[in-house]
């Protein structure tokens, strides 16, 4: 986009919302479009919780980590953020 400036953000709930947003992070990488990708999550010990009580959801892929594993091929840089304080800078 010749003469863009700027940045977009956009944050999306953990799994089928991201999912859904994804065609939208890649259009960006592909356009070059700058865009920070803000993804919520449950924590580590949620999601153990909830599949050993057999709630892992359709979009959870039994996997915590579906969501990073997927925007990383439409990003240059994905990272888990346990604690905001130690987030990359």
């Amino acid at each position: 986009m010749q003469g863009h400036k700027g940045l977009g953000v956009v944050h999306f709930t953990y799994g089928v919302g991201a999912f859904v947003g994804l065609n939208a992070v890649a259009g960006s990488y592909v356009e070059n479009v700058p865009m920070i990708v803000i993804n919520g999550a449950p924590t580590n010990k949620e999601f153990r919780t909830n599949k050993n009580v057999g709630l892992v959801y359709q979009h959870m892929l039994d996997n915590s980590l579906s969501n990073l594993n997927a925007f990383k091929s439409f990003t240059t840089y994905a990272e888990v953020v346990n604690n905001a304080i130690e987030a990359p800078q």
